[in-house]
């Protein structure tokens, strides 16, 4: 139980906080707009394709707000709105190219901030800081400090390594044939040709710096469906629980272009995988024998609705 003693002293340092970081300014670094609004703007710029749902979700902001925000954004020209190609009911939200330069604007302006407030420090001091900062957020959030996880959309190079794992991994692991490969390079083909940045995605899980897994979140062929492909997790980074937040990171995804439910294919014999699917919430609906990859298995097909 926290004593009274450590409540005066996290409200000491949250004054301490509010007032160095200049939090109860009425703008944001001398700009034309508050806190708030400079934090939708960078979602706006960092989120790739998002809802205004998804806006309220990601802030815990009150709908109404974010609606009379986002309606002036547009009314100045710094938002626009599309509809997904892969369901006209979902409208997501853009910057503008306007809205893209004042996106810069306030991330060069943080920067100087922040330059100002801690440039003085030398460089012990200056990652004694920043390393609190980490401490702070991994222990109040449940993260694990041991190691440094990161996932990301796929980049330019990801691609080679996708194909190559999955190739190397159950080949080795579970003797596919040449078969498999070649079906990992087609998905993979057939991504890049077709991607539609709107509603598809690919995610890559990095453990310390290096790549150990991969997930794809494509439009399927059954409208406002979504199929999950392509997922991977090396096994020297099983346990870490990289695997399900990869496969979490597909479902919000889907979540916020607002497909009804995620369809996906995988095998009996991928007991770990199975594992994280069913944690997630799919549900098996369909089984049946194959010889696809060289050897007789079982195929699952599971089902989620979002």
């Amino acid at each position: 139980m926290i004593s009274n003693s450590q409540i005066f002293s996290i409200r000491r340092f949250n004054r301490f906080y509010t007032y160095f970081m200049g939090l109860l300014n009425s703008s944001m670094y001398g700009s034309d707009f508050s806190l708030t609004e400079g934090r939708l703007i960078y979602e706006l710029a960092n989120s790739g394709t998002v809802s205004a749902k998804a806006l309220c979700q990601r802030l815990d902001l009150d709908p109404g707000y974010v609606s009379r925000k986002l309606k002036v954004f547009e009314k100045i020209g710094l938002v626009r709105r599309e509809k997904s190609k892969g369901d006209g009911r979902v409208v997501l939200l853009f910057l503008t190219p306007k809205g893209e330069e004042v996106a810069a604007e306030l991330a060069v302006k943080s920067a100087e901030d922040i330059h100002s407030k801690l440039g003085h420090l030398n460089s012990k001091d200056l990652g004694a800081v920043v390393d609190m900062m980490a401490s702070i957020e991994q222990v109040t959030s449940g993260q694990k400090a041991a190691s440094k996880i990161l996932i990301r959309p796929y980049r330019v190079g990801d691609m080679g390594w996708v194909l190559e794992q999955h190739g190397v991994l159950y080949s080795n692991g579970y003797g596919w044939t040449k078969g498999f490969e070649a079906l990992t390079a087609k998905i993979i083909a057939d991504f890049m040709e077709n991607f539609d940045p709107v509603c598809e995605q690919a995610f890559i899980a990095e453990l310390n710096g290096e790549r150990v897994g991969s997930i794809f979140l494509v439009k399927d062929q059954e409208a406002a469906t979504a199929r999950i492909r392509l997922f991977l997790m090396d096994p020297k980074a099983r346990g870490l629980g990289l695997g399900q937040e990869l496969v979490k990171q597909a479902i919000d995804f889907a979540r916020d272009c607002e497909y009804e439910e995620i369809v996906l294919w995988t095998n009996a014999v991928l007991k770990a995988a199975r594992h994280i699917y069913e944690k997630a919430g799919f549900t098996l609906v369909h089984e049946e024998m194959h010889t696809q990859f060289g050897l007789p298995m079982l195929g699952h097909t599971f089902r989620l609705k979002i």
